[in-house]
């Protein structure tokens, strides 16, 4: 049985109720702006950057002052320090599906009522796989998928923020050479399968907990830092996209001819840019870790 809702019904909420929480969690935007002000606003008055998505002539546009994260700071009513890009999270929503009865392995794996499954699709699965290794520890990477079919809960879950409590994560290491990921429960426990194997991880509030130990906030700016950390996950994205390349992985083929042109370009907005693109092929929420908490 197919939910109510799409894809990205519940994954706008998620990602709201994910930078709301007690997580630690920042968008890359917010960690952009507070570090390097308008200059980002500056840097694409390059041409390239809007003939990539679309415009032919630059746009004009403003950038508000009072939108500066120090303005955020004295709202909440002390200082606090901005992360880096040190410690990252992608997170892809999936759209569950609800099967009424259980086989008889799930049975015998212990599944005695209905269930939930998503299907993930191989080439997706080995660059996100890959992204998740390149960036050795300092990522979790993961899918996130509704243990719940109606608008009415969806909606529900939304106002109370119990939409992550509600909902399964899965780590995308976890399911190389599986097509695809059953639960009967929210948390990160279930049965990864085309062969049936059970996994059960360290609740996901927990796997963010152990990022933030590693995160690195500064008091003061220091372009260079985050422009090194920057280049790292930008480099992660290049090596896994030449490796896909004997895949003919369709994704990571258009990536890499839409930003040919950028290879040798490493500004900050450049390298953002790249990035973002990479996350909005792959439908990726990207996140920064704290180790301070925002609220």
């Amino acid at each position: 049985m197919d939910p109510e809702f799409e894809e990205f019904d519940y994954e706008g909420p998620l990602h709201n109720e994910l930078l709301l929480g007690d997580l630690r969690l920042w968008t890359p935007g917010q960690v952009f702006e507070g570090h390097f002000g308008i200059d980002f606003a500056v840097r694409v008055q390059d041409i390239r950057f809007w003939h990539f998505i679309g415009w032919q002539l630059i746009p004009k546009g403003i950038v508000p002052n009072h939108l500066r994260w120090g303005y955020l700071w004295r709202k909440v009513g002390k200082f606090r320090t901005l992360p880096t890009f040190n410690v990252n999270v992608f997170i892809q929503a999936k759209r569950s599906l609800y099967i009424k009865n259980s086989s008889k392995i799930l049975r015998q794996l212990g599944f005695r009522r209905s269930h939930y499954k998503f299907y993930i699709k191989e080439h997706q699965q080995r660059a996100l796989d890959l992204l998740y290794k390149k960036l050795k520890g300092k990522a979790l990477v993961s899918y996130a998928a509704p243990v719940f079919l109606t608008f009415s809960e969806l909606y529900d879950y939304q106002e109370k923020r119990k939409l992550v409590i509600n909902s399964t994560f899965v780590r995308v290491d976890r399911l190389l050479n599986h097509r695809c990921w059953i639960f009967d429960k929210p948390g990160t426990g279930g049965i990864a399968s085309s062969d049936p194997e059970e996994i059960f991880d360290e609740s996901f509030e927990l796997q963010i907990q152990r990022l933030a130990k590693d995160a690195i906030d500064l008091e003061s700016f220091n372009r260079d830092l985050i422009i090194k950390q920057l280049k790292q996950i930008e480099k992660a994205i290049f090596e896994l996209c030449v490796e896909e390349q004997k895949n003919k992985n369709p994704i990571t083929e258009y990536y890499s001819k839409m930003t040919s042109d950028l290879s040798n370009v490493d500004d900050e907005s450049t390298l953002m840019f790249k990035i973002y693109f990479f996350c909005d092929l792959f439908k990726l929420g990207w996140f920064v870790v704290s180790k301070d908490r925002l609220m």
